[in-house]
């Protein structure tokens, strides 16, 4: 049995190297092309398209943070699966380690990062405050079934709020900019 146990973390353990090295590989080469993308672009287009740009960027990143959490609450066993998605929505923008600076996956794709009102990198703490409203949406994802009908009902009018919030508000900030006391940024 124990060996057993040993040669799945053994697959496991390799499955996640192979993982990191590809994400990196490709983490690089989309910053890349996006660096080319905006440098082209954010000279020539006027200001109200900037901010477009900018919360379209930012529906991107979130878009990719909700596809790991859909595939975490999905791949891993229930119930460790859902709680592990709902961990990583809260606490994904408070990463400061392997070269994540106050970012999600989703954000460091694209090319952005969440800061304090002093600059400096969100924590988990800031994190968990920006993240509660979706993170309270992905709680549902726990429960079958009416847990996912739930999460349609909250969740879908919860990303039109947060949209609208980013297109009116100045900086682009949405309701979890304003419990957090954050802003997201590029990463120049």
């Amino acid at each position: 049995m124990n060996r057993e146990i040993e040669k799945i973390l053994g697959i496991v353990r390799a499955l996640f190297l192979f993982l990191n090295r590809t994400i990196e590989t490709i983490l690089r080469r989309l910053k890349e092309a996006q660096d080319q993308l905006t440098d082209t672009v954010r000279g020539t287009l006027p200001e109200h398209a900037k901010v477009k740009l900018a919360v379209m960027q930012r529906a991107v990143a979130k878009g990719i943070d909700m596809l790991i959490v859909v595939l975490i609450a999905a791949l891993v066993w229930y119930p460790i699966g859902p709680f592990l998605a709902i961990a990583y929505s809260l606490f994904s923008d408070g990463l400061n380690r392997w070269g994540f600076r106050g970012q999600s996956i989703g954000k460091r794709i694209v090319g952005l990062r969440v800061i304090r009102p002093d600059g400096s990198p969100a924590r988990w703490k800031d994190s968990v405050l920006r993240n509660l409203p979706a993170g309270i949406a992905t709680f549902f994802a726990i429960i079958p079934l009416w847990g996912w009908v739930i999460f349609v009902l909250v969740g879908i009018p919860l990303a039109i709020v947060e949209i609208f919030l980013m297109l009116r508000l100045e900086n682009e900030t949405r309701l979890g900019d304003v419990m957090g006391d954050t802003r997201v940024v590029e990463t120049r």
